[in-house]
């Protein structure tokens, strides 16, 4: 859909309302012919609207679906195309109407439009809509992932004399992705498939939150095995996949596999009491969880190569800012370092990291409203759309009604839900929307379950990687020293790390050899830092303004 800009430059002079008036009338109303529009648009002249249908016809944004004939001349009707939509939401990029016009052009197709064609409609939209970048629309409290993280740290391996079952199974997943509960256990020596299957429950999705909250959910809240956000992170640790045979594997999620790292570093820095359950070098494990789980964090883990070549082991050790929020915290707050230099001392002062991160989380904050000013209004449309439709279908019931109005739109819908799962995690699972498919919608089961996995842990996880990844190259951004927590064991134990020092130096250097290499990942970067440059640029103007109107009163 190459529609880029196209709502900027495709009329030379004034904007063509009446145009946008049709392409409204088509969208909303379905196939019409020039004469029913007229009868829409009665305040406008005959024949504006037959020049404005031949302007709209040639331009692509409208086509003549049929032709009847009848008395006198035959008689064309008209359809938006894919095109002509693409204008009309990004022309003017309001929810309500986004909303409108797509509900209603997938009631009205003759043919079901998919939920991937409705997400590009919806990219097209909210790149607009938003003030800054769609990528810093959703994130997660990366502070309480580490509390969640040291706080298992504590009551599952510092507490134990000997390596606890639960870290034993997330480090097998770690290196052992997709195996089933057997073959996991065959791994366990001295451990039974009971023990085994009582930990993994501890790890994968809790049971879920009802549609109605049924005596069992609150039960279990009583009980207190249902409480909080640290909840939602342990039991998203492992993730697991069902084959077409019904076989069942498991894997780490994003959480689990950055738990898992925050181990490795841990006893790399003497801090793990009962170690690592295998045997493998620091950056050998790195190397394989990064091979095994590329898709998880793909602008590291899928860019392995390139940043081992280019950074060394030290390409495992910049995982630092991101698994512990005291360090993060510590590098972030220090306005100037002290550096060493020829026995003198100097003042070095930082690159502005904290005042970037502290910025990236503002334009966070403003784009959520943003978005959830979006899904409101989704949620409002859907429901009044379902309501205006109902006289359709005459001859059927009112719960036979919803449901066939639901079925033209359920791409709308799950698109709705999919923007809801992202802004409140918390709240929503596979599960209750697998309830709310089948008993409200009337979706057929097996096709509840399929668009259910909208709503796993992968959906939510894109968010996480991206702050992860933003994280990891903005730590490269400085020009003298390169950050990590100190005591390095493994790099300090090689023969000859001399080929990586120089990179303590010069880490920009090496940021910007990364970014030449890999367009991807500059792209991608160089787009937070154009949403962080016009926030920095819209607060200087404020202040600006600001300090104006205090001198003027002097």
């Amino acid at each position: 859909m190459n529609t880029t800009h196209l709502a900027k430059r495709w009329y030379k002079t004034r904007k063509p309302r009446l145009q946008l008036e049709i392409l409204a009338c088509l969208a909303t109303k379905g196939e019409l012919s020039k004469r029913m529009v007229e009868s829409i648009l009665k305040e406008h002249d005959h024949h504006d609207i037959l020049n404005s249908f031949k302007n709209l016809e040639n331009s692509g944004f409208i086509k003549c679906s049929r032709r009847v004939t009848g008395r006198g001349r035959p008689q064309g009707f008209f359809i938006i195309t894919e095109k002509g939509l693409s204008l009309l939401i990004t022309d003017d990029p309001i929810p309500w109407k986004f909303w409108r016009a797509l509900t209603a052009y997938c009631y009205h197709n003759t043919q079901q439009i998919t939920l991937q064609k409705v997400r590009e409609f919806y990219h097209l939209f909210i790149n607009e809509y938003l003030k800054y970048s769609s990528e810093l629309g959703y994130g997660f409290n990366l502070n309480l992932f580490n509390q969640v993280s040291r706080k298992w740290v504590q009551s599952k391996s510092q507490d134990y004399k000997e390596i606890s079952l639960d870290q034993r199974i997330l480090e097998t997943l770690a290196l052992c992705p997709g195996v089933t509960r057997e073959q996991l256990a065959k791994r366990m020596k001295g451990f039974d498939g009971g023990e085994i299957k009582a930990i993994l429950s501890h790890y994968i999705a809790i049971p879920h939150k009802p549609a109605v909250l049924d005596d069992e959910y609150i039960k279990l809240t009583r009980e207190g095995k249902i409480t909080d956000i640290h909840d939602f992170y342990l039991h998203n640790m492992v993730v697991t996949e069902r084959s077409a045979k019904g076989i069942e594997t498991y894997e780490l999620s994003l959480f689990g596999v950055m738990l898992v790292l925050t181990l490795i570093r841990r006893n790399d820095m003497n801090r793990l009491k009962p170690g690592l359950h295998y045997n493998i070098s620091f950056e050998d494990y790195y190397d394989k969880i990064a091979s095994n789980y590329k898709n998880k964090l793909p602008l590291i883990f899928n860019k392995w190569y390139l940043l081992k070549r280019t950074l060394n082991v030290l390409a495992a050790y910049n995982f630092d800012i991101i698994l512990d929020e005291e360090f993060r915290f510590k590098m972030m707050a220090e306005l100037s370092s002290k550096v060493e230099h020829k026995e003198q001392e100097e003042i070095h002062i930082t690159s502005g990291n904290k005042e970037l991160y502290e910025n990236a989380r503002s334009i966070l904050a403003i784009s959520r409203r943003q978005l959830r000013e979006v899904q409101i209004r989704g949620l409002e449309e859907s429901r009044n759309f379902i309501e205006s439709r109902k006289r359709d279908f005459p001859d059927k019931s009112l719960e036979e009604s919803r449901s066939s109005i639901n079925k033209k739109t359920e791409a709308v819908s799950h698109l709705i839900w999919e923007i809801t799962v992202l802004l409140d995690p918390l709240s929503y699972d596979s599960t209750s929307y697998k309830e709310k498919a089948t008993q409200e919608w009337k979706i057929n089961p097996d096709e509840a379950e399929r668009l259910s996995r909208l709503y796993s842990v992968d959906t939510i996880e894109k968010p996480f990687a991206d702050e992860i990844a933003f994280l990891y190259y903005l730590n490269l951004n400085d020009d003298r020293l390169f950050h990590v927590m100190h005591q390095m064991n493994y790099f300090s134990s090689l023969p000859n790390p001399s080929p990586a020092q120089p990179l303590l130096k010069f880490p920009m250097q090496c940021l910007l050899k990364i970014l030449d290499e890999d367009m991807e990942i500059r792209e991608w970067f160089a787009g937070w830092l154009a949403d962080l440059l016009k926030y920095q640029q819209e607060v200087l103007g404020t202040t600006s303004e600001f300090y104006n109107k205090v001198r003027i009163q002097r």
